[in-house]
């Protein structure tokens, strides 16, 4: 239960549902949990321990020693970190966090983003303080991972050292800021901007608002692969897993590692299910919906011709039979040249009296203006009006008599 990251006072209530007479409480927990780390340890250092345990799971780090050798700057990442930024390397979320390890160093946590639109870590970078330099030599260690592929975007706050070493080591991404972080700071810093000289307030907007606009406005984002992604808040719920795993800030380099490790893994394994889910699992969604065979059902019928009854005859143009030329017209014109041959046969056969009238009849077609018919023939739009219900005259009432 250790192992598996479970807090002490976890561990000592699942041990006294077994066992409820266990003379046992919580500093005996703490005391087994002291006595098993220093059975791992072997008579090594710490860091000597660390060093050889990421050699042994297949680790890529990285560290820089200060003059007196201690360790200034340690970069980490677990070889199923390394297998998932390497497959899905398009979009990154970076920030830091604190309160991690009982060095009180930053601790640089680099999100990835699955094709579920999860969330997976990427890699760790310990810093001895949040400069252009420490971050550049960060950055560094993680584009070996990527193998020198530069990320599409990525999203961090508005950390100037972070983002100028993105630029250096990364020149060909786009740095995107989270427009959570944009949305709170305008909140809180734009009245002292716009409350008593507004020339102050329009140089504070050209100075600041402007110079910034491309990495977050959407006329600018939006023309990048991005997914969605315009905030950190990934990034913020990643930390908040990650200090569930490591319970304590008071840790060192070996205990986060641990916790991480956990972290990882869980993840890993999260986004392995839900691949193995989709590949093997056809709800049939996709086809029902779209009447075009699904994945699975292309998968199935590998080397073997598609047949044509499998897309929907929407889909399929070889059905489809439109006439460019409207052919309406025509057919009225015929039908009304047939009356008039007919109208012309009788006519001659009529007596001079009907021949008076129809000859009228069609004067009178001939002559009348077309704003005639329109009105006789045109239907008010909406809905038509209630007539309106005759008032009763009130003299005409019949009212009952009084004896």
């Amino acid at each position: 239960m250790s192992l598996s990251g479970i807090p002490p006072r976890q561990i000592l209530y699942s041990l006294r549902q077994r066992n409820k007479n266990l003379p046992a409480d919580s500093r005996t927990i703490y005391t087994l949990k002291a006595k098993l780390r220093k059975e791992k340890l072997q008579n090594r250092s710490m860091v000597s321990a660390l060093f050889e345990e990421l050699e042994k799971e297949g680790f890529i780090y990285n560290i820089l020693y200060n003059t007196i050798g201690h360790i200034t700057h340690l970069f980490i990442a677990h070889p199923l970190s390394i297998k998932l930024a390497k497959i899905v390397s398009t979009i990154f979320v970076m920030d830091c966090i604190y309160k991690t390890n009982k060095y009180h160093m930053p601790l640089l946590d680099i999100i990835g983003v699955s094709c579920f639109n999860t969330s997976f870590y990427s890699g760790f970078a310990f810093l001895e303080k949040e400069d252009k330099n420490s971050y550049i030599w960060a950055l560094s260690a993680f584009q070996k991972i990527l193998e020198n592929c530069d990320p599409s975007v990525i999203v961090t706050d508005r950390k100037l050292a972070l983002m100028n070493a993105i630029k250096t080591v990364f020149p060909n991404t786009r740095n995107l800021l989270c427009i959570w972080h944009i949305e709170k700071n305008v909140l809180a810093n734009y009245t002292k901007h716009f409350e008593h000289d507004e020339k102050v307030a329009l140089e504070y907007i050209r100075n600041t608002w402007l110079s910034w606009k491309e990495k977050f406005v959407s006329a600018w984002t939006d023309n990048c692969l991005n997914f969605g992604n315009r905030s950190s808040s990934r990034d913020e719920g990643a930390h908040a897993i990650l200090k569930l795993y490591m319970q304590v800030s008071t840790g060192g380099f070996q205990e986060v590692k641990e916790k991480i490790c956990l972290a990882v893994t869980h993840e890993f394994n999260e986004i392995k299910v839900k691949l193995a889910s989709t590949m093997n699992l056809c709800t049939g969604h996709f086809m029902a919906t779209m009447g075009l065979p699904c994945t699975h059902k292309i998968n199935r019928l590998q080397g073997v011709p598609l047949s044509l009854d499998l897309i929907h005859p929407y889909w399929r143009i070889d059905t489809l039979r439109l006439d460019l030329e409207d052919n309406s017209h025509n057919d009225v014109t015929n039908e009304f040249d047939k009356l008039l041959s007919e109208l012309s046969s009788k006519y001659q056969m009529w007596p001079l009296s009907k021949k008076e009238f129809a000859t009228s009849i069609v004067t009178k077609l001939l002559t009348e203006s077309d704003t005639f018919f329109m009105h006789v023939i045109r239907r008010l739009k909406g809905k038509p009006p209630k007539e309106k219900k005759k008032k009763r005259n009130k003299f005409n009432r019949m009212r009952p008599l009084k004896i």
